[in-house]
């Protein structure tokens, strides 16, 4: 026995598809991670469709064969553009927003990428005044157009051990809080794999996680409030002051549309506010939820139980809901 199809999922999945023909028929060749900024991250607020909708939206109109996705051999990353297009002018528009996504998705400036928000972070934990803290940067001084000399928070503690380091660790009203920072455009799903690598680091640790992304669906916020994971969103993704031309070309509307792009590794007054005020109030009620969720957020983290499964059984530890067959899912 299964459930009837939610009618308004439904609504924002025909909605979606809306949005998305609309979008690819104006932009002509688009990426995922544009398509995602166009119609999850802007337009009408009442007319946002969330990624994994989205996906879902994207996926009916393959299907239909009315979308045609494609792999660019240079970048070696997925495309879409409308069925009917002309050739030359899918080549035209493919071969200038290609282009910038691989000077973006290059290695070097990945790395730059990466450590732009860390900076931030880091400059967010110096300016709480807290002495207990583990990793950084060896200096924090230096020209961004030079790579930063990170260094590591430990892999072990109070006896536990995990395989590889968190970003950050921060001493907060007597709480071990394990910080993960992730500077990148896709959404941070609290079912992507690099949301339960830090889960899976944080509980082999029995720190409790805090995660700083650009973007974090509506329910995975939920979700983590519930079990004392901590989240911040940055709503913007950092570029290091020295890639402010290619950040300019990344912004433009007929071309990647990364419009939320944000220059330098200063942390900005939501991000102080978050780890000056917020996290003081948050460390000891987020660990004692974390302790009781801690051996299902372990599980799901390790894959032994599927997203479905561990949601279920929160919402039944929770008292959402009464028991239901096991081939029902809410």
């Amino acid at each position: 026995m299964t459930r009837p199809p939610n009618a308004k999922v439904e609504a924002r999945i025909e909605l979606g598809e809306k949005r998305l023909a609309s979008v690819l028929t104006r932009h002509g060749v688009a990426h995922v991670r544009t398509l995602e900024q166009k119609i999850a991250d802007a337009g009408p607020f009442n007319q946002r469709i969330e990624p994994v909708l989205l996906y879902k939206a994207l996926g009916r109109l393959r299907e239909k064969g009315e979308v045609v996705t494609f792999q660019d051999p240079i970048s070696h990353t997925t495309w879409y553009h409308m069925r009917g297009m002309p050739a030359s002018f899918v080549n035209e528009r493919l071969s200038a927003q290609s282009a910038i996504y691989q000077q973006i998705h290059n290695t070097h400036f990945a790395k730059r990428l990466g450590s732009a928000l860390e900076m931030a972070v880091f400059r967010s934990i110096l300016a709480t005044g807290l002495p207990s803290y583990w990793g950084g940067f060896a200096r924090i001084d230096l020209p961004d157009d030079v790579p930063f000399s990170k260094i590591e928070p430990p892999t072990s503690h109070n006896l536990k051990n995990s395989k590889s380091p968190l970003d950050f660790h921060l001493l907060v009203d007597g709480q071990m809080l394990g910080i993960e920072v992730k500077n990148t455009r896709e959404w941070a799903h609290v079912d992507s794999g690099e949301v339960r690598k830090m889960l899976q680091k944080a509980t082999d640790l029995d720190v409790v996680p805090v995660l700083i992304a650009r973007r974090i669906p509506y329910v995975t916020m939920r979700t983590f409030e519930s079990c004392g994971v901590l989240a911040h969103q940055t709503y913007n993704q950092r570029y290091p002051i020295s890639g402010a031309n290619l950040a300019a070309e990344a912004a433009r509307k007929d071309l990647l549309g990364y419009h939320d792009i944000r220059l330098g590794n200063e942390p900005d007054s939501r991000m102080l506010r978050f780890f000056r005020e917020l996290l003081p109030l948050l460390a000891t009620p987020a660990r004692a939820k974390f302790d009781a969720h801690k051996d299902l957020l372990r599980s799901f983290a390790s894959k032994e139980i599927s997203y479905n499964e561990f949601y279920r059984q929160l919402q039944l530890r929770l008292g959402n809901w009464q028991r239901w067959p096991e081939d029902e899912y809410p």
